[in-house]
């Protein structure tokens, strides 16, 4: 095939590339496609399949789009991107180039493009601008702006608030190095102020992409945040913004505000606040710091009254978001006039301007990520490379990534919720992502609805809006139109995806719920003007029929409310295409949205049932059943749970359940699932006083079918195993008829005297259970003629499960495949009995009995409540007792600020048999002492002595309740200094933990030493401590000696002593020491647990029944004292019953409610034979008298 040479013009701003069809070589069309032309209207176009082109000596491969519209051939940003084109601007014209193999090979000159989506910053200052003050204009290393006639911000923290003190994290010496200009420049324009505060947050300087050792300087401000009462933010939306953009505007200018938080004060009583640490001193904001929560809000309320006070020029606006400027005007003129009386006001107000950003009298320019030009906006070009060249991501992070860049298109992508659907999924999941073919193609979809986007219109609020909306699959799109003469012009693109809940719903209701939440994702763009919402269903028709039979009342409310209630709203029916059932789908056309229908008959055919159940008594019925199923307490304790089915004259059917497993309401379905199959071939009225099993079977249990009994959620529905029975079930009798009678009534008709008969057999079979027998009536033992009852009455439920197991019936006894007896859940309190009493063998002795002799699946659960039970176990042995958070641990700040004392007994060497250890809270260090007693006097001697002489008064000291700490001599001396004592729990180490573990350590070490070196305890003392006070500890890895003095301690190792080597002088060393110190100490402190952060408590509440730990018992008495009643309760101790003092909650372990039933002596265990029996029962023995008393008379 010869080739043809044709001329193009290179459009940056076309999707695709077209040809004229008039002059377009002979080729094979593939297909149609709609595209936007220039006057912004859908047209129909023919896509050719792709074919070889050469331009220049470049070749590659391109599919054309045909059209006798184009004034001229067409290369867009197809081609261009397979060719890798740039296009450099010089002073001659746009140069259009691509990479080659060997060089850069110019393929057009001089071209004009129709539409050039990326706009250039002016590097230099225009010339209409040269005449403005040079201070406008923002320089490196230049001054920042100030706001003269903005009040300072204050800003209020919440009452009763702490205030944050912050360590500063660990710098590189990169991270000083980076920022230290920056700080410089701003201690020198005031903008940084030194200060004392007593609030600290940390710096975290992040480094400059692309720019080698700059780092920005960024304040780590969340702790501030937590504490600020914010006011409400008044910050407009960045997507609805541009709605502010006159239709008739083609002129724009832009102008970016540098450093513009800085140009605002803030309050001197506030500055405080926002402090920070840098090389050992701290500095605060004297102006808007960036990173308060509050900045963008407070920032633009003051730049709005900055353009409330210039005077603008008849045909122009300004849009504002924070700190960006948008001017826009009717023609170049104008633009330029208010861009220059704008900018001089600008100056005059203290603003400053970057001329690397500016963008000055553009018909295109790119504001808040958006290409803007007349009455449209379409996606930047750098935007579309971005996501072009993203590759396939390989983690959930990249997924999120992926998702945010793309997403921010998704109004120019007109099915962005069904292509991301395979996405979502692994947004969530952990490690190394590998893609399947859906989700890689879903990649590729995005980015090719990327490059081929549209150019949308703004928003025109002096005409109406059109909202066309369509379902399909779960999916709901929509395009929100305007009129651009007789065509509809797109001004946004929307989609998201049903719940579970609406997705199974008739395909009318789904229209409902996706026009609804359509207009509430464009309510934001229509701003309450005048909307069409175009469906292709009778809406309003479908919103009145709906009932809770199909939706829930706050769902069905809520559309209501969205729809029908708005003036500004009119649902119409779509007479013409709806554009937004263009999207490609996989079943376009099956859906019963696709065909003329009627949406009520529609309805009632979808939620209907195949045999329908009736709601009214079926004249001359067969049967007449009345239901019931009850759970209840039994007065001597315990549930029951049951249910029955009646005539009216006798029982038919009654069983107990499992009141673990079963509540009333699934008592209420397993009753109706019974009478179903009671009257399987026969009419049948039923019954029933329950509104819940009534409203399942009329209301529920289709539309749960449907959404396959999930909730919007995606969880399981409660009963659902049993809702699908009963589905199945209500299709076995003839015709049937499940009706809602009043409950508990006087007995006046015979329906009232059958659903009171079915209410007293269902309590009945509840109780059959919980029945508990008297320990004088019990039998001696129990036969096989019993076990054969007991086994009978056991419940299909039970005898489903043994078969399930490998169990059978042989001569009507059900054994296991093994041999073993099969023992019914009655049977488990007296076996639990037999082996549990009057040796109390745990649980899992208990287990092992019976399993040897019995197969009884359940029994586990069974004997580890009987052991929880049992109150002798219950004091005896050792158990869990509660946890408590450790809120006592106050955060020192800094050295010697906290101390714990404790004493240790020691072997008597010489006079001394006691040590007295102290140990200090923040940095670890330890003084010990040894003494002749143990006295309150000796104490306070050796505090004064040996800790205040030395190191200065402690704020607090901690130590347990022994009489050397609570003397009189001691509290006095406390009080004369002004020391506040803390007295921790009585029997709880942990309260002391921290000198509790440095006497074990310490008695360790002194062990070891006196084992080596034959010294005694006393003379080995110096030596543990200086052990302990060298050694490096903790998460910081320093040494107690470290975190006072700086440095570390000379140990007989060559370690060089920087501080001294580095500087001579004396001035140079306390500064580098105190800096130093300042580094260490924030290391220490961002170590120590914060009691702040420890959150729970014990789980006894008022009511409980506990034990309470005896910290003093003889040989075989109990471990507990109890039980106890819960009283009261606070974070960390407790009030019971009988005790006057509050209990720490460590001390106590929950117990169940105190009974006392018999208990039997010790039996032996042995399987039911003909000729042998069970030994005799222990109460409680459940069993039902009624059904013993039904086999006598049997």
């Amino acid at each position: 095939m010869p080739f043809s040479t044709l001329e193009c013009l290179v459009d940056t701003g076309a999707a695709r590339s077209v040809l004229k069809k008039s002059e377009a070589p002979n080729l094979k069309i593939t297909g149609e496609l709609n595209g936007i032309g220039l006057e912004g209207t859908s047209v129909p176009l023919e896509e050719t399949v792709e074919t070889e082109v050469f331009v220049g000596p470049l070749k590659t491969s391109l599919s054309f789009v045909l059209s006798d519209s184009v004034p001229c051939n067409l290369l867009g940003k197809d081609a261009l991107m397979k060719l890798r084109a740039n296009i450099l601007y010089t002073k001659d014209g746009p140069i259009v180039t691509a990479n080659s193999s060997s060089e850069d090979v110019n393929l057009f000159e001089s071209i004009i493009p129709l539409m050039a989506t990326r706009v250039h910053g002016n590097l230099e200052i225009p010339p209409d601008l040269e005449g403005l003050p040079s201070s406008l204009w923002a320089t490196k290393g230049g001054t920042t702006g100030l706001i003269h006639r903005a009040d300072p911000v204050t800003v209020q923290i919440r009452p009763g608030a702490k205030l944050p003190r912050v360590p500063q994290y660990p710098l590189s010496q990169k991270q000083i190095n980076g920022i230290r200009p920056q700080i410089t420049s701003l201690l020198q324009q005031g903008i940084l102020i030194p200060v004392k505060s007593p609030v600290n947050t940390p710096l975290y300087p992040v480094a400059k992409p692309g720019k080698q050792g700059e780092y920005r300087l960024v304040q780590d401000l969340r702790a501030v945040n937590k504490i600020i009462l914010e006011n409400t933010p008044i910050v407009p939306n960045p997507h609805t913004i541009l709605g502010n953009i006159p239709p008739e505007a083609s002129w724009f200018s832009v102008f970016d505000l540098v450093d513009a938080y800085f140009c605002v004060a803030i309050n001197a009583d506030c500055q405080y606040l926002f402090a920070f640490t840098y090389e050992g001193e701290q500095y605060t904001w004297g102006r808007l710091p960036q990173g308060m929560v509050s900045s963008p809000s407070e920032f633009g309320q003051v730049m709005k009254q900055v353009l409330d006070r210039w005077q603008p020029i008849q045909g122009t606006t300004v849009v504002q978001y924070v700190d960006d400027l948008l001017l826009t005007a009717i023609s170049k003129d104008l633009c330029r006039e208010a861009s220059i009386s704008l900018l001089q006001h600008l100056h005059e107000e203290g603003c400053k301007i970057s001329p690397s950003k500016l963008q000055y009298c553009q018909q295109k320019v790119i504001f808040l990520g958006h290409c803007i030009s007349r009455g449209t906006k379409h996606i930047t070009t750098d935007r579309i490379l971005i996501i072009q060249k993203a590759s396939y991501p390989q983690s959930a992070k990249q997924v999120r990534a992926f998702l945010g860049l793309v997403g921010y298109c998704r109004q120019w992508i007109p099915n962005m919720s069904q292509l991301a659907t395979p996405l979502y999924a692994l947004t969530s999941q952990a490690g190394h992502i590998i893609l399947t073919e859906e989700q890689k193609s879903s990649v590729d979809q995005l980015k090719l609805a990327v490059l081929r986007a549209p150019s949308l219109a703004l928003p025109n609020y002096k005409k109406p809006f059109f909202l066309f909306c369509h379902e399909q699959g779960g999916q709901a799109s929509g395009v929100l139109t305007q009129k651009a003469g007789d065509k509809q012009k797109p001004v946004g693109y929307f989609s998201c995806k049903l719940d579970a809940v609406i997705s199974a719903a008739a395909g009318c209701v789904r229209a409902v719920a996706a026009a609804a939440m359509l207009v509430e994702k464009t309510a934001d763009i229509v701003l309450g003007s005048k909307l069409f919402v175009m469906v292709p269903h009778a809406v309003h028709t479908v919103l009145q029929s709906l009932t809770t039979k199909h939706l829930s009342a706050a769902r069905l409310t809520k559309y209501e409310v969205g729809l029908l209630v708005p003036a500004n709203i009119t649902l119409l029916r779509c007479n013409v295409l709806n554009p937004a059932t263009l999207l490609p789908t996989e079943h376009q056309g099956e859906s019963e949205n696709d065909l003329e229908h009627d949406c009520q008959q529609v309805m009632e055919q979808f939620y209907s049932p195949p045999n329908p159940v009736q709601d009214e008594p079926i004249p001359n019925a067969d049967l007449v059943l009345f239901v019931d199923g009850s759970r209840l307490q039994h007065p001597e304790g315990g549930f029951g749970a049951g249910f029955a089915v009646v005539s009216g004259s006798e029982v038919l059917y009654s069983e107990s359940l499992d009141p673990s497993q079963h509540s009333a309401q699934s008592a209420e379905l397993l009753a109706l699932i019974k009478a179903c199959e009671l009257a399987k071939g026969q009419t049948a009225n039923i019954y029933t006083d329950s509104r819940y099993a009534y409203g399942v079977i009329h209301d529920f249990a289709q539309l749960w079918k449907h959404r396959n009994f999930l909730t919007s959620s995606g969880k399981m529905i409660k009963h659902a195993t049993l809702i699908k029975e009963l589905l199945e079930k209500v299709q076995l009798p003839r015709d049937v008829a499940v009706i809602k009678c009043q409950a508990h009534q006087k007995i006046k008709d015979d329906i009232t005297a059958g659903n009171d008969r079915a209410d007293k057999a269902a309590k009945k079979a509840a109780f059959m259970v919980l029945t508990v027998i008297p320990a004088d009536e019990l039998p001696t033992s129990v036969t096989l003629d019993i076990l054969k009852n007991l086994q009978k009455q056991a419940g299909t439920q039970i005898h489903t499960k043994w078969i399930n197991k490998g169990c059978k019936v042989e001569n009507d006894i059900w054994k296991h495949e093994d041999g073993r007896l099969c023992a019914p859940p009655v049977l488990f309190p007296l076996l639990a009995n037999i082996t549990h009493f009057p040796s109390h063998v745990s649980k899992g002795g208990m287990i092992s009995m019976v399993n040897k002799l019995w197969f009884a699946p359940g029994f586990a659960q069974h004997a580890t409540d009987f052991c929880k039970k049992c109150m002798i176990c219950a004091k005896h042995n050792t158990g869990k007792t509660e946890k408590t958070p450790l809120k006592h641990l106050v955060k020192p700040f800094y050295p010697f600020q906290r101390l714990q004392i404790d004493y240790i007994q020691l072997p008597k060497c010489n006079t001394y048999e006691y040590v007295l250890v102290c140990i200090d809270m923040f940095s670890g260090w330890i003084e010990a002492w040894p003494v002749t007693k143990a006295t309150a006097l000796i104490t306070a001697k050796k505090l004064i002595t040996e800790i205040v002489c030395r190191y200065g008064l402690p704020e607090t000291i901690e130590s347990d309740r022994g009489t050397h700490f609570t003397g009189q001599v001691f509290a006095e001396m406390l009080k004369g200094l002004q020391i506040h004592q803390h007295l921790h729990t009585p029997y709880r180490p942990e309260a002391s933990g921290r000198v509790e573990r440095a006497n074990g350590t310490l008695k360790t070490k002194l062990g070891k030493l006196c084992e080596q070196t034959k010294l005694t305890w006393v003379q080995a003392l110096p030596l543990a401590l200086s052990s302990m006070r060298h050694t490096p500890r903790g998460p910081h890895q320093l040494s107690p000696f470290e975190v006072l003095f700086g440095r570390s301690p000379n140990t007989g190792l060559f370690f060089p002593q920087e501080l001294q080597g580095e500087h001579a002088s004396l001035t140079d060393y306390v500064k580098q020491l105190h800096k130093q110190l300042t580094n260490l100490h924030g290391k220490v402190f961002s170590s120590l647990p914060d009691p702040e952060t420890v959150f729970g408590t014990h789980s006894l509440q008022p009511g409980d029944w506990v034990v309470i730990k005896r910290f003093v018992r003889r040989h075989l008495e109990p471990r507990y004292d109890g039980p106890y009643q819960v009283l009261l309760t606070t974070a960390t101790s407790i009030k019971v019953e009988g005790k006057p003092n509050w209990i720490h909650a460590s001390h106590c372990k929950k117990v169940f409610p105190p009974s006392s039933p018999a208990e039997s002596q010790s039996r032996v265990l042995s399987p039911v034979t003909e000729s042998e029996s069970v030994p005799a029962l222990s109460p409680p023995l459940t069993r039902s008298k009624t059904r013993a008393h039904q086999q006598k008379d049997n």
